[in-house]
C-alpha cells in the first residue's frame, strides 16, 4: 500500500509557480529514477518527466510522505 503524500505550504506554492501537478508528484514519489539522501535526514527523488528532470525533497514518516519543495534541473 502507497504511503498518503502531504505537502508543507511552501511546496504547494512550488508545485503551481513551477507547473508541477499532484499527479505528476505521484508518479515522481512512486517510480523515481534516483533517491539520493538530503539535508536534515530528508531524500530527494529525481525523475526525468516529460522532457524536464523535477527534484523532489521529501521527508518519509512511517505512514505518509511529506513534500517539502519541488524544483526543476
Amino acid at each position: 500500500m502507497a504511503k498518503e503524500v502531504r505537502y508543507l505550504g511552501h511546496a504547494v506554492q512550488k508545485l503551481k509557480e513551477r507547473k508541477v501537478t499532484k499527479a505528476q508528484m505521484s508518479e515522481i514519489l512512486a517510480n523515481p529514477d534516483q533517491v539520493l539522501p538530503a539535508r536534515l535526514g530528508r531524500k530527494r527523488a529525481i525523475k526525468l518527466l516529460e522532457g524536464r528532470v523535477i527534484h523532489v525533497i521529501y521527508e518519509e514518516y512511517v505512514d505518509h510522505l511529506l513534500v517539502v519543495t519541488v524544483y526543476p534541473k
